[in-house]
């Protein structure tokens, strides 16, 4: 990474900080802060006696405000790819990401724990693809499209699952690793340019992939070539596509379940869904704190040597901030780093940090700032030299994009739009009667094993926008059971609708009920709905009808086959994405017929007179 120029604001040098956000008084020998941008600090401490009975010692924090909608932490790897053909510093891991203004890295750590080659502990995923499935014991710290995190103990995988055009299926046994014998691989563009076998097998190319490739989401793509004999060999893997590898019996196995033009899906479980929905996830070795207290119960499964003092780097969090925390140690009279116990007690006391994991430490302890090494590792220390390292966090701007104009009109060969489905791959089918103006094919919205679907499109920044499209409204009042229908928008990123489940649904929405027949429109608070239609209104004929939801600062309109039905402000939700939502209560999933959507379109919200012509004109 190029050395920037230092955009901190003025440096504070004081024998006592305040730190604002957190409400306490805290005592250093020495301590500076610097703004990297608006959203993100680097403080400096320099801890005495009096500060911790770990002393002396020198702290480095990274500060990322969670509201700041430009700011996001991200995994790097070295050569910028998982297939990485020798590990690297961080300075220049982060170096190979920096390219501002569209990617500024402003901050990194080193990252997850290591072994010789490839090998990385636990689960990866960045920017909410899955880079390595969970395989590991550790502790997993997840940070999801809202922003929110979760920590869990144990996070492990149901294996992966490859689903071929005629609804049988087969194991993965390899995702984003070299590829072993008799074995079926998986590999995606965060891999590297090509698969990198160098045995022959079979490789199926498959493009249009409905990306992010998420846990517990099933995605979908289109066999573009099968190649067997000397073409097996490291296939490019094409942008927006993936190749499937195989090699010995399983290679004669793949080959013949497979023929270009088909469409396969591919699908990773795991012992917990609510992790459906994350943008980051690494895994650390002791989690510090949950709830603001030391979880020393965690801690019972590892040596005293690992859990007593050494350098140390943190993720944590609180209910309003990030943040990345190096401790220097292992050099007597300078810094001396902390043990578990010693770290939690400071990160809560010091910053208000309620939930942290204890991410790779000793030598390869690590903080860069603008390029530049922020912090003393302990490696050949004096002078200190830096560790090369399997993977780092990084703190990145980036630019808020545009609300883009959307539109898909679901014709027989497929959806148009990036779309981003929860647990299924939602398709396009043949539906009869015909939207208006319609094809006859229209996107089903569903999951047929049951319960709560969605697919979206748009960005999380995605603030003033209209959204609609045609729904067909069945009523079904002699089901048992009911299916509900929807359309949202500026959702949290949960996609979880009207559900409790998978963290609960936040957006705005309008939603229909087969059995009573019941329109609502309002929005959901952690799946409960508030229906703000000033009267029940009930359509009791099945039939084509067009939702729209318009939001434009705090003011939110409801159309209906356009006619404005509500007219509100509203200021619980500001941004989000937006899409299409499915949920039953049905007796038998037999009877599942999901949400049949067409001319589905989003564009840039305008002056209400304004928007009304250009939509409906």
């Amino acid at each position: 990474m190029r050395r920037k120029q230092n955009r901190a604001f003025p440096v504070l040098r004081t024998t006592c900080i305040l730190l604002a956000s957190t409400l306490f008084l805290f005592a250093a020998l020495s301590s500076t802060a610097a703004v990297l941008s608006p959203g993100v600090e680097h403080l400096q401490f320099v801890l005495g006696p009096a500060d911790s009975p770990a002393n002396p010692n020198r702290v480095n924090v990274i500060k990322i405000d969670r509201a700041q909608a430009d700011i996001s932490l991200r995994v790097g790897f070295p050569y910028a790819r998982r297939n990485y053909p020798a590990k690297e510093i961080v300075r220049t891991i982060a170096s190979r990401y920096d390219s501002p203004p569209a990617n500024d890295v402003l901050a990194a750590v080193n990252c997850a724990f290591f072994g010789t080659g490839l090998d990385i502990s636990g689960p990866v995923s960045e920017n909410s693809n899955i880079i390595q499935p969970p395989v590991d014991s550790g502790d997993t710290f997840a940070i999801f499209d809202s922003g929110d995190f979760l920590i869990k103990h144990a996070l492990t995988t149901s294996g992966g699952t490859l689903t071929f055009a005629d609804a049988s299926t087969t194991s993965i046994d390899i995702f984003n690793l070299d590829r072993l014998a008799d074995t079926i691989a998986v590999y995606t563009p965060d891999w590297g340019a090509s698969t990198g076998s160098t045995v022959q097998g079979t490789e199926i190319v498959l493009s249009q992939v409905s990306y992010p490739i998420r846990l517990d989401k099933q995605i979908s793509g289109v066999v573009t070539a099968v190649q067997t004999g000397a073409s097996s060999l490291n296939n490019a893997i094409p942008a927006g596509g993936l190749v499937i590898s195989a090699r010995d019996t399983k290679a004669t196995f793949l080959a013949s379940k497979v023929t270009v033009g088909q469409r396969l899906r591919i699908s990773y479980g795991t012992s917990s869904n609510n992790f459906n929905n994350t943008r980051m996830l690494v895994m650390g070795q002791g989690w510090l704190l949950t709830g603001g207290v030391a979880n020393t119960s965690n801690w019972s499964g590892y040596s005293a040597g690992f859990i007593g003092r050494n350098p140390r780097t943190v993720l944590g969090a609180n209910a309003t901030h990030y943040f990345l925390v190096t401790i220097d140690g292992r050099q007597t009279g300078v810094s001396v780093g902390m043990s578990f116990q010693e770290m939690a007690d400071y990160l809560s006391t010091a910053f208000g940090i309620t939930d942290a994991v204890n991410l790779d430490g000793g030598g390869s302890s690590t903080m860069v700032v603008n390029g530049a090494l922020a912090n003393a590792p302990s490696d050949s220390w004096p002078p200190g030299t830096e560790r090369a390292v399997a993977s780092a966090v990084m703190v990145v701007k980036r630019p808020i994009p545009a609300v883009a104009t959307l539109t898909d009109s679901f014709p027989s060969t497929g959806r148009q739009l990036p779309w981003d489905d929860k647990f299924t791959f939602n398709d396009v089918q043949a539906f009869s009667p015909a939207s208006p103006g319609g094809d006859g094919y229209v996107m089903a919205v569903r999951d047929p094993s049951g319960g709560l679907e969605s697919t979206h499109v748009g960005n999380a920044t995605d603030a003033d926008y209209s959204v609609q499209a045609h729904i067909y409204l069945e009523y079904r009042p002699a089901e048992s059971g009911q299916e509900r229908y929807g359309l949202f928008a500026r959702d949290n990123g949960n996609f979880a609708f009207n559900s409790t489940s998978y963290n609960g649904g936040y957006c705005y929405m309008m939603m229909y009920d087969t059995t009573d027949g019941r329109l609502r429109a309002g929005k959901t608070t952690n799946g409960t709905i508030t229906d703000l239609l000033p009267a029940v209104m009930n359509i009791t004929t099945s039939g084509w009808h067009q939702f729209r939801i318009t939001c434009a600062g705090t003011n939110i309109r409801y159309h209906l086959d356009g006619t404005q039905i509500l007219n509100v402000t509203d200021t619980s939700y500001s941004r989000g994405w937006a899409g299409v939502a499915y949920n039953e209560s049905l007796t038998n999933n037999a009877l599942i017929h999901g949400t049949r959507v067409d001319n589905f379109s989003l564009a840039p919200a305008a002056p209400a007179a304004v928007q009304d012509w250009v939509l409906y004109n």
